[in-house]
């Protein structure tokens, strides 16, 4: 069964992947969605105080 799930993860994966590739106001979302979620877990560890 696991075997089973991991295949269709990756399969949709890779039709997901062709799919952004395919549209450049998706890459271009996707760069700034990633980017401020990293800036914004870069600056919670930077003014954690424990």
């Amino acid at each position: 069964m696991s075997v089973c799930a991991d295949l269709v993860i990756i399969m949709a994966a890779g039709t997901l992947s062709e799919f952004l590739a395919a549209r450049h106001a998706w890459l271009r979302a996707q760069r700034y969605v990633t980017g401020s979620a990293l800036g914004a877990l870069a600056l919670l560890l930077a003014t954690d105080q424990s």
